[in-house]
C-alpha cells in the first residue's frame, strides 16, 4: 500500500510513516503508522471510534441535490501556517481517474440513497 486508497469507505492518506484515516460519518481523523496496518485491527479501531456506518445528516440533505467536489491535485494544498499536517514535504501529486470514477460512482449512489434528483460536480485545482 504505497499509495492513497479508500478502507471501509473512508479516505487515507499516505503520510510520512503513517496512515491518516478521515471519517466523514464522525468527522474525526486518525494516524496509523504504516508498520502497525491490520486490516482486522484498524476495522476494530474505526468501530470503537464510531467512525464507520453512515452520517446521521449529510450536506445537501436539505437540498434536491448532492455535491460533490474533488481536488485534482495536492500542489497548492495544505500549505497555511495552522495547517494539521506538520512537515511541509509537498509533491505535485495529482487524482487518479480511478478514484475520480470511484468518487463518482459513490455520489451517485448517495443521490439514489437520499433520494435527490441531481449530481452536481465540482473539479478543483489544476
Amino acid at each position: 500500500m504505497d499509495e492513497d486508497f479508500l478502507f471501509n469507505g473512508l479516505p487515507v492518506v499516505k503520510y510520512g510513516d503513517k496512515y491518516i484515516i478521515f471519517s466523514y460519518y464522525s468527522g474525526k481523523i486518525i494516524a496509523i503508522e504504516k508498520s502497525k496496518f491490520d486490516k482486522e485491527k484498524v476495522t476494530e479501531l474505526l468501530k470503537e471510534n464510531k467512525m464507520l456506518g453512515e452520517p446521521k445528516s449529510c450536506p445537501g440533505d436539505y437540498n434536491n441535490y448532492v455535491e460533490l467536489v474533488i481536488s485534482l491535485t495536492n500542489d497548492c494544498n495544505l500549505r497555511c501556517k495552522y495547517c494539521f499536517v506538520g512537515e511541509k514535504n509537498f509533491c505535485k501529486k495529482i487524482i487518479s481517474k480511478q478514484y475520480i470514477d470511484e468518487a463518482i460512482d459513490s455520489v451517485k449512489e448517495l443521490a439514489k440513497i437520499k433520494n435527490k434528483k441531481e449530481v452536481f460536480i465540482t473539479f478543483f485545482g489544476r
